[in-house]
């Protein structure tokens, strides 16, 4: 999945992303992760072929019954279709909620009968899952993958299928019960053919990079606690190990082809693993040695925040001090804030200072942004700062109250690197921008009776002119599509399935399609071909 607010890729089940720190409830991430049940839809470039001719009625979109499917239409044409289209949707049936794909004349290309679905990639693979009984007579979830036809070209046998990178995709199988009974899994890597072409014996994998090296893991223990204690290492496409295991964590490797690793070097007051990080080469060379307490990944500006411990907080938690070093580990920026973000796109940095405490204990910030030289470009004034997007706006917020549960609440608006106020402080949570200059933005309405924030999503440009009024439940953008996807809750069935109105829109904020009132889940549409 992704952080609606910032894009970058979590852990599916992660609640809080570990780039921005923002919180994801699960509503929110269903629509942004590519992981779960991302989607994808077809827009058909056909000659020769009569365009198809559709009509609403009831609010609900339906081809006259003297037109061809879309599908029929493909088969006829001589053309071949140069883009394609899918999203994945969800209705319930005989009690039970099933995924399936439609394309952007609301067919269903791929009927819903699986029960978890993963996005289509480049090479035209989608992950599809069933739950299947299994010779315990215990239920799972088991995956294998489909093409765009729906044909399953990979058995679904698998506990886990990963993204294909470079033509691979980890793969884990069930290898029985560990000595407490709890469920072992080992992990391999399957080509596009569905062939285990790097045998299913480590204990954790990681995706090839484009260097040809993906890191795996090794179990040599177990902690007081009966969790796994691993080392790491990298091998090579043909499987070969090529930088041995021997670390206790361990990043993948960046563009620059450095990868953070790290040793243990102690225990916290919790009884947690504390490390020393530094920095190999693809040969395994450490050549940022092993001295700091924190790190992150490369930017491709050739800088990374890096930490070191200066204490621990009323809660027994872990202070750093953060700054910036570059390729050589020659120090850019001192490491005298109290956190950072990556630079990302753009020249700046968030950065931030401790102004205070929250009752609870937690520490309370203010931030700003410092350029690739070390110096504050924007002073330190917000609440919350995000980085920049490749269109030159950062989302700020400001501190404006707490809700009834508790949690803080900002007003958010978007500046410009010179820190000047591009879009005005008007919004009460905002997402990142996409890459079609659209975020989606909104207005809180009121608390739900858990004392959680209600809120009016919709949608604006960089220029902050609306494209979708601030009126729905939600709003979903697309990485590879223009149009906007947007829900409302419209009732509920006999088997308590929440069940929504999901309704797409261009870039004009015209209405392009409505789906009907059948299904209880509908995704972006994203290109897969």
């Amino acid at each position: 999945m992704f952080c609606r607010y910032c894009g970058k890729e979590m852990q599916e089940g992660q609640e809080y992303c570990g780039h921005c720190g923002r919180k994801n409830s699960p509503g929110q991430q269903k629509k942004q992760s590519p992981l779960l049940i991302i989607a994808c839809v077809v827009c058909v470039v056909l000659l020769g072929i009569a365009a198809a001719v559709s009509v609403f009625w009831a609010g609900r979109k339906f081809l006259r019954k003297t037109e061809k499917t879309s599908q029929e239409k493909r088969a006829e044409s001589p053309v071949v279709e140069e883009e394609e289209y899918l999203a994945g949707v969800a209705c319930v049936i005989n009690g039970d909620k099933k995924y399936g794909f439609i394309d952007k004349d609301g067919e269903e290309v791929i009927p819903p009968r699986y029960d978890l679905i993963g996005e289509f990639q480049e090479n035209g693979l989608a992950k599809v899952s069933q739950k299947i009984e299994g010779a315990d007579g215990e239920s799972d979830y088991y995956w294998g993958c489909i093409n765009k036809k729906g044909e399953e070209i990979i058995p679904i046998k698998y506990e886990f299928i990963g993204l294909f990178q470079n033509g691979l995709a980890e793969a884990e199988i069930n290898a029985g019960k560990d000595n407490d009974g709890d469920s072992r899994t080992l992990s391999g890597y399957i080509n596009e053919r569905g062939e285990e072409v790097i045998p299913l014996v480590y204990d954790s994998v990681g995706k090839f990079g484009e260097n040809g090296l993906a890191v795996i893991g090794e179990q040599v223990g177990e902690d007081a606690d009966g969790y796994r204690i691993l080392k790491y290492g990298f091998i090579n496409r043909q499987g070969k190990e090529v930088i041995p295991v021997q670390y206790d964590s361990i990043y993948g490797f960046a563009e620059n082809s450095l990868c953070p690793v790290a040793k243990e070097s102690g225990k916290d007051a919790d009884g947690d693993a504390e490390y020393t990080w530094g920095f190999i080469n693809e040969k395994g060379e450490e050549v940022i040695p092993l001295q700091y307490d924190d790190v992150r990944t490369f930017s491709e500006n050739g800088l990374v925040a890096v930490a070191k411990k200066t204490g621990i907080d009323q809660n027994q938690e872990a202070e750093y001090k953060w700054g910036f070093i570059d390729e050589t580990g020659r120090e850019v920026i001192p490491l005298i804030y109290d956190d950072v973000r990556d630079f990302d796109t753009g020249s700046l940095a968030p950065i931030a200072r401790k102004t205070g405490k929250y009752v609870d204990g937690d520490p309370e910030y203010e931030w700003g942004y410092v350029n690739e030289e070390g110096q504050e470009i924007v002073s330190f004034q917000y609440g919350k700062a995000e980085g920049f997007a490749e269109n030159g706006l950062a989302a700020v917020g400001k501190k404006t109250g707490e809700t009834a549960s508790g949690d803080l609440e900002y007003t958010w608006g978007f500046i410009n690197e010179k820190g000047e106020e591009e879009i005005p402080m008007q919004y009460d949570e905002v997402g990142f921008f996409y890459e079609n200059g659209l975020v989606s933005v909104a207005r809180k309405l009121g608390e739900d009776e858990d004392g959680d924030a209600v809120y009016a999503w919709g949608c604006i440009d960089s220029t902050g002119r609306k494209i979708v009024p601030l009126q729905y439940e939600d709003v979903y953008l697309s990485h590879s599509d223009d149009w906007i996807l947007t829900e409302m809750e419209a009732g509920q069935d006999e088997y308590d399935f929440t069940f929504y109105e999901y309704e797409y829109f261009d870039t004009s904020g015209k209405s392009v399609l409505k789906l009907p009132a059948k299904y209880i889940d509908a995704d972006p549409f994203e290109k897969i071909s």
